[in-house]
């Protein structure tokens, strides 16, 4: 597999929050994009678990 690597980062200047229904569940469930330090990389952070560690980090071994 290979991994496009062209080192142009970027981040958002303020967070961006998305509401509306979870397309498998019919929840209620709400996004939110915020920035990061440089070199964090995409990471999912699960508020409904608190048994275990709640960070996903996005990688290409990961798929």
């Amino acid at each position: 597999m290979s991994v496009r690597n062209d080192h142009h980062q970027k981040t958002t200047v303020a967070p961006a929050i998305i509401a509306g229904v979870g397309v498998h569940t019919g929840d209620r469930v709400r996004l939110a994009v915020r920035p990061a330090p440089t070199g964090t990389g995409i990471v999912f952070v699960r508020t409904d678990i608190t048994d275990r560690d709640n960070r996903i980090p996005v990688s290409g071994e990961a798929v």
